[in-house]
């Protein structure tokens, strides 16, 4: 199994990315943002060892975390591509998926094997995914065993993710930090998903450390890339607009896959034509987003974060510490 995982924060523009690689035929896209790949690490030698004959150990990792987004989305019946900040500013790709029959057939190829690792466990699971999902454009190679899934920045140093998942690639997509930090203090939950989703203020993201976590995640990225040349890649966001055809040519060789021309989709359904689609254009601009003065802020703890890591953990700790005080604070008032 080839496992390829698109890093980034939130609003940096990994799911554009995960769109382009989903039209290609040597690949298959997890369009759930399903996180399994961390979640498996949780699992210890012994307990692999024993999940074909007590899968209780499995079940507890998996219930903690984003699996259950896929059995989210599957009663849904949709899953929502958001173009923007703005509420309601998506595209709703249809999801049929029989989520019971996907969880028995899996766990049913699980209780079997007579050997597990997590590389194992992961392509039986998306495996079935894949075998039960309804998409529009099955792909030519339908012996593809190359997956790509969305990452998850806070969950696993990417050195160590590396070293977990042997047949593995990360592409990191890199935004401007101010941008980064709009989205995040903007972004609203579209309709009909889960109210709180996404709000979040601007005073608590910059308390909660996000910038000084952003540049942290960087310095790790850049470390494994220093390690593995060849396993990492860094893509600029705004390269995937100024210099689209090159740079996804680029992410074409990096995956050893044949040069095809890429395009928007989910599932095998585009988002959009030729000309107006999901890519053709950024729509959010951090001048729409944040005020200067917010802006200031911004460009203020990005400075002091890149002078030195010693700086930028210092003041994730600090921040952080603030932060907690803030939190107990209110609860304190409130009882």
């Amino acid at each position: 199994m080839g496992l390829v995982i698109i890093e980034g924060w939130g609003g940096s523009g990994k799911s554009l990315l995960l769109s382009y690689l989903d039209s290609h035929s040597d690949l298959l896209a997890l369009p759930v943002h399903d996180k399994l790949p961390y979640d498996l690490l949780k699992l210890r030698s012994s307990q692999l060892n024993t999940l074909n004959s007590d899968i209780r150990h499995i079940r507890n990792t998996l219930s903690s975390h984003s699996y259950y987004n896929i059995e989210y989305n599957a009663i849904r019946e949709q899953i929502p591509v958001l173009l923007s900040t703005e509420k309601d500013d998506t595209i709703n790709v249809p999801f049929k998926f029989p989520f019971e029959k996907f969880e028995s057939l899996w766990k049913a190829e699980a209780v079997a094997e007579k050997y597990f690792s997590r590389e194992k466990l992961l392509d039986i699971i998306y495996t079935k995914f894949f075998e039960v999902a309804e998409i529009e454009q099955q792909k030519t190679n339908s012996l593809s065993k190359n997956f790509v899934s969305l990452g998850d920045a806070r969950s696993c140093a990417p050195t160590k993710f590396l070293q977990e998942y042997p047949n593995s690639k990360i592409i990191y997509v890199k935004r401007d930090i101010s941008e980064l930090i709009g989205i995040r203090s903007n972004r609203q939950t579209p309709t009909g998903l889960a109210k709180g989703m996404f709000e979040k203020d601007f005073l608590s993201v910059i308390l909660s450390a996000e910038v000084q976590k952003i540049i942290d995640y960087e310095h790790k990225i850049k470390s494994a890339q220093t390690n593995n040349s060849d396993r990492v890649l860094i893509v600029e966001f705004e390269a995937l607009f100024d210099d689209r055809m090159h740079t996804l040519n680029n992410v074409q060789k990096f995956l050893d896959l044949p040069s095809e021309k890429l395009f928007p989709t989910m599932m095998g359904y585009k988002l959009g034509d030729e000309t107006q689609n999901y890519g053709s254009q950024k729509n959010d601009s951090v001048h729409n987003l944040l005020q200067p003065t917010k802006i200031s802020y911004v460009k203020f703890f990005e400075k002091i974060g890149r002078k030195s890591k010693i700086f930028n953990k210092i003041l994730l700790l600090s921040l952080n510490l603030i932060s907690f005080g803030i939190r107990a604070l209110r609860y304190i008032l409130k009882w």
